[in-house]
């Protein structure tokens, strides 16, 4: 969800507006998301009338730090083989694109 960092304060309508949605997903569906980013702590929310205001609590870096991190000890359980297999794609993507960073916002 790194639109959240780049759009700041935002509705669900509006991140699903910026979101490349190529299996056309509903507001709803980003709205469920980000919902589950308040829920892990990386973004606050708001109600302006009828709509949700999400906006980023905490540093872009961080929020990938903490997911990267639940992801080794939940999902690979730090096995070494998984961290082997984790390592050699992280290098190989590292030559195929650049690294994906949040945009500044234009004060």
């Amino acid at each position: 969800m790194l639109i959240c960092w780049s759009l700041g304060p935002s509705t669900a309508v509006r991140v699903h507006e910026h979101a490349d949605s190529p299996q056309g997903r509903d507001y709803r569906t980003i709205a469920t998301l980000l919902n589950r980013m308040v829920r892990k702590g990386f973004l606050g929310v708001h109600r302006d009338g009828k709509q949700g205001v999400y906006t980023p609590v905490v540093p872009f870096e961080r929020a990938v730090h903490e997911e990267i991190r639940r992801f080794l000890e939940e999902t690979l359980a730090l096995q070494p083989q998984a961290l082997k297999i984790l390592s050699d794609e992280l290098a190989a993507a590292q030559t195929k694109r650049p690294q994906m960073r949040p945009t500044r916002r234009a004060s």
